[in-house]
């Protein structure tokens, strides 16, 4: 009976993978290479400039708008990750943004391999988890876009899976993106493993170094332009998490900075809560869900739900495990699904859909986010997991 069901599934799965090959893949394709896409959120020209010996930083905030800052690639990332970026400035943007497409997939793939191998989850499980995350609207967001979530959800997954002493090195590479690698950190001095901070915070120092070097750039005062930079363009703190509430009310001057230092303060709190997680995949998925709640992301960045993916995967035959599941998916598929159409409604009808209802249709993903958050530590505390 056993072999049957074993041959029944092999069967069905052979003709899925088959039915995924003639729908998905042509689709995902055009939608990669559509010119609407066009990799738009990929660092290549800030890098490019770096390379060149300029200081991207300030030549972003000294108001130049030329070719040489291509599409919305506006360089607010860390030092680190313009250096790391040096093989694809020795390309053309052409083949440089084919080099990183294919990069970002092998990511979907092996980011879900690594937790599930690690977390000894079946290999229908594995594979079932990877085809369901390359499916999603989300990854093909992140394909499409350029944007850097996959390679930053890489090192941010490192501590997790290798306790060797490069992955606590490398896992340093997720501070590049602020508004992702900060939640380590703090969980990092939560922990009070120094040690393994003081390793973590080395790709972020030679990348400040090696950056300053290449661009003759004062090395005190380049410290703190990314943070300028991100402050003058304002592209990162007006993104959607818990306390935008405050700037899009515009209550109190300088609401935009303010609630951003509020997010991370509370988080802070919540990650001393998640540090004394046993299960590290669970602390792992925590960790995430916060990150996505109290700083600014776009519903791209959804895909950090990975781990709580893999994780209720896992625990499957739990009630909250379910509910973990509809969550992903309606992020990750079904709420982006909605804007994409509400988006093409409103530019091929006369139908005006206020700018605000975006804003609130997301802050509503945010408290589900915070619900889905407390409970996951209350029911997995009931049961003893911290």
């Amino acid at each position: 009976m056993l072999k049957n069901n074993n041959f029944f599934y092999q069967i069905v799965l052979s003709f899925f993978f088959i039915f995924l090959f003639f729908t998905y893949v042509p689709d995902l394709l055009l939608f990669i290479f559509n010119e609407e896409n066009t990799l738009a959120d990929f660092q290549w020209s800030p890098a490019k400039l770096v390379w060149e010996g300029v200081n991207h930083y300030q030549y972003m905030m000294n108001g130049n708008i030329d070719n040489k800052i291509i599409l919305t690639q506006n360089g607010e990332y860390h030092q680190g990750l313009y250096i790391l970026f040096y093989p694809f400035t020795l390309l053309q943007w052409e083949y440089a943004k084919i080099l990183w497409t294919l990069i970002n997939i092998f990511l979907l793939i092996i980011i879900p391999l690594s937790l599930c191998k690690k977390f000894g989850l079946t290999k229908e499980k594995t594979l079932f988890a990877i085809v369901c995350i390359l499916i999603m609207i989300s990854s093909k967001q992140n394909l499409g876009l350029g944007q850097q979530n996959l390679f930053i959800m890489l090192f941010l997954i490192l501590p997790f899976i290798s306790e060797k002493k490069l992955s606590y090195i490398l896992s340093g590479i997720s501070y590049f993106k602020y508004n992702t690698g900060y939640a380590l950190f703090l969980l990092i001095i939560s922990e009070r493993k120094y040690k393994i901070l003081i390793l973590s915070l080395m790709p972020a120092f030679f990348g400040w170094i090696i950056y300053c070097y290449v661009t003759k750039s004062n090395y005190i005062d380049n410290i703190f332009e990314p943070l300028k930079l991100v402050l003058y363009l304002e592209s990162t703190i007006t993104n959607v998490y818990i306390f935008s509430i405050i700037s899009e009310l515009n209550l109190i001057k300088n609401s935009s900075l303010i609630a951003l230092v509020l997010g991370i303060s509370i988080n802070f709190l919540f990650i001393i809560k998640i540090s004394k997680i046993k299960d590290q995949l669970l602390k792992l998925s925590c960790l995430c869900i916060g990150i996505l709640i109290f700083t600014p992301h776009w519903s791209s960045d959804y895909i950090l739900l990975i781990p709580i993916f893999i994780y209720s995967l896992k625990n499957s035959d739990n009630f909250m495990s379910k509910i973990n599941i509809a969550v992903f998916i309606y992020l990750n598929h079904l709420y982006i699904t909605i804007i994409l159409y509400l988006d093409k409604i409103s530019r091929n009808s006369q139908l005006e859909i206020p700018v605000n209802f975006y804003f609130y249709f997301s802050y509503l993903n945010i408290l589900l986010l915070l619900f889905i958050l407390m409970l996951n530590i209350r029911v997995f505390k009931n049961r003893q997991l911290i």
